[in-house]
């Protein structure tokens, strides 16, 4: 071979290997369709991590009734009802104590959220007391007197490693046209004993993306359209504009928030909540606080 024919076949070997690694860079291209890929599954159904419940506790009731009555069930009877929910055993006993202080303040707390009571039988007779003294006055008066009622139930809505979400529903009547009722949540650090708030659970500047998802969930929730002017409808947010309520829990595969009787306007629009899912609201969460995964199947 002379040496032309040597530098022709040194080129054409060159020319096959470039070729070669062409190839090998389109097949390295397809790296970013992949991360594409990760980011639509980023958008699939989340949960709370699933994991045994560890905080155990068992179910208390406590109540008090007028003397002519039997049973706390029946609906004709002055009476005053607690359920709650007692920690008898958990891994750190110091948070387990602070659980147990924790609900027992809600059950001894006025209607102003204050702590007023020494514990649970004073308020149950101070109730009771307070109802005969009213009776009495109407009997003087010769007005017709009705039956009170009190019911405080608290629920464990969500029982994690982590987190431990409850659920209070209050039901009062000393008389008027009718019972008032409320419900708020609390969830609770299980690495603290502390109470969440709901900065906690998001990143830094979560604000804007929050409210912008939540006004949306909100306006389906109640059948307005997505442009609608809330200064124009009859929910009366203080400021004109849309604002989340004080009340949220956090729940297996979303976050909850409610509104209660007259958050936004007369008794008459009742509770209003809607629902979050996790996916819309993943890019904002600090999963250190909420641990989340990708719900199977």
């Amino acid at each position: 071979m002379n040496q032309w024919g040597s530098i022709g076949t040194i080129l054409l070997c060159i020319t096959l290997f470039a070729a070669c690694r062409d190839t090998t860079t389109v097949h390295t291209e397809r790296t970013p369709r992949a991360a594409e890929t990760l980011v639509t599954n980023d958008s699939v159904p989340h949960q709370i991590m699933v994991g045994p419940d560890t905080l155990h506790y068992s179910i208390q009731l406590a109540y008090k009734l007028e003397e002519k009555a039997k049973d706390y069930t029946q609906n004709d009877i002055t009476k005053i009802v607690f359920t709650y929910p007692q920690v008898d055993s958990f891994s750190a006993t110091v948070i387990m104590d602070s659980v147990n202080t924790l609900v027992q303040d809600l059950l001894l707390q006025d209607m102003m959220g204050e702590v007023r009571y020494e514990n649970l039988e004073e308020r149950m007779t101070q109730f009771l007391q307070e109802y005969k003294e009213h009776k009495q006055e109407m009997i003087e008066f010769q007005l017709p007197s009705s039956n009170w009622v009190f019911e405080m139930k608290i629920d464990v809505l969500l029982n994690r490693p982590s987190l431990v979400s409850l659920r209070i529903n209050k039901l009062e009547f000393t008389g008027g046209a009718h019972a008032n009722s409320w419900t708020n949540y609390l969830t609770v650090d299980l690495t603290t004993g502390k109470v969440v708030d709901l900065k906690e659970l998001f990143i830094d500047d979560f604000e804007s993306q929050l409210l912008t998802i939540s006004e949306a969930a909100f306006k389906r929730t109640v059948n307005l359209d997505a442009d609608t002017n809330l200064v124009e409808t009859h929910y009366e947010f203080s400021t004109g504009e849309f604002m989340l309520p004080p009340n949220f829990s956090v729940g297996t595969d979303g976050l909850h928030f409610y509104y209660n009787p007259y958050d936004l306007g007369p008794f008459a629009l009742g509770a209003i909540s809607f629902e979050i899912p996790y996916q819309e609201i993943l890019s904002i969460i600090d999963t250190s606080i909420l641990p989340l995964e990708p719900i199977e199947g």
